[in-house]
């Protein structure tokens, strides 16, 4: 053997915030797990109060052992809603209604010392996937992140989709029904009321209160404040048929999002990823009907749908690699708009110093 590669020499420390869901974890260089903490958030909670938590999280799991502290190289940080890379800003969150301009890459680097790189959560779980296969650099890939909310990204030849304006992939906030539910974000029937957790806790409450409910009623100790989608997931996961009727029908609003996604764009794989472990076989399952009924012959032909082995921790797993990327310039992950200011200063400087032959 030639050459080793010691993935413990330098660290990472990966943080991935949900609007009710904290996770972070600190991970060597190929990505490996070696702490991992979950915590429940309040989306109401303010910005200061956020970023406090999220700080107290960060320094716990750098302290459990005294030498990985001097082994961490960067801070990489999945968001929802908008940001602005350059500034370092998270701008805002539909489903968090206190999260406005947060400076949260100036903030965590005052308080902990390190880099800090940012990202949308559906680009960063697009990131964890492409990192894991990069032979799909050779093909359109579509991903559907169950979160929260909803999110999609797009890989098109192994390239990150961006939109005009960054805001990409905002699937959960298109109409599937102009006179349904208000949405968080003050239009009404958006798909993120149909499928969001909110949604499915409410879906759960309404079966116990038409008696139909009986044995999430139970698994909740019979308080309808206890219901979760991880009790409806995992119910249905063991046969309770009124939760497996919700995660059907989750799944068919999912699937028919994802069909029109497909049709548009006929890419060569349809990926989905987030909070789908308790039930993932019910949601893929109804998927794949879904989008054998809906989708046209050619667009279907060939089309392969999955789920991610990363599951909910895909966006946790994209915020590792938006260190790796910056810190070694990898150059087959092809994710330029997350590119570090320092990277983007030293780009711009290189064009400045290029002379063009007159």
């Amino acid at each position: 053997k030639i050459l080793s590669f010691n993935d413990k020499a330098q660290l990472i420390v990966a943080i991935d915030l949900e609007p009710d869901r904290l996770r972070v974890a600190l991970l060597s260089l190929n990505l490996t797990t070696l702490a991992y903490s979950e915590y429940g958030m309040d989306r109401f909670g303010s910005s200061d109060k956020i970023i406090a938590k999220i700080i107290r999280s960060c320094q716990a799991i750098i302290d459990t052992n005294p030498e990985w502290r001097k082994k961490i190289i960067g801070i990489g940080v999945s968001l929802p809603g908008t940001i602005d890379v350059e500034q370092g800003i998270a701008c805002s969150s539909t489903n968090m209604p206190n999260w406005h301009n947060v400076h949260i890459v100036k903030d965590l680097h005052d308080v902990l010392g390190l880099p800090v790189y940012i990202g949308r959560s559906m680009h960063l779980a697009a990131l964890s996937e492409k990192w894991r296969r990069p032979e799909i650099e050779d093909r359109n890939v579509v991903f559907l992140v169950l979160r929260t909310g909803v999110g999609m990204a797009l890989l098109v030849h192994g390239v990150l989709y961006m939109g005009a304006t960054f805001t990409d992939g905002e699937i959960g906030h298109t109409t599937i029904d102009i006179n349904g539910h208000e949405c968080e974000c003050g239009k009404r029937g958006c798909l993120e009321t149909y499928i969001s957790s909110g949604a499915i806790r409410k879906r759960g409450i309404d079966k116990i209160r038409s008696g139909k409910g009986q044995q999430l009623l139970d698994a909740v100790g019979g308080d309808v404040n206890n219901v979760t989608p991880e009790v409806i997931y995992e119910l249905a996961k063991n046969g309770d048929p009124e939760c497996i009727l919700v995660v059907r029908d989750i799944a068919k609003c999912l699937g028919l999002a994802a069909s029109n996604m497909i049709q548009i764009l006929n890419p060569h794989e349809l990926v989905v990823c987030g909070s789908i472990d308790l039930a993932e076989e019910i949601i893929l399952n109804e998927i794949n009907s879904v989008l054998a009924k809906q989708l046209l012959e050619p667009t279907a032909r060939g089309l392969k749908t999955m789920l991610s082995p990363f599951k909910d921790r895909a966006s946790l797993l994209g915020a590792g690699v938006l260190v790796l990327d910056d810190i070694f310039d990898l150059p087959t992950l092809k994710f330029p708009s997350h590119m570090s200011i320092e990277k983007k200063k030293k780009v711009r400087k290189k064009k400045e110093n290029v002379v063009v032959p007159t």
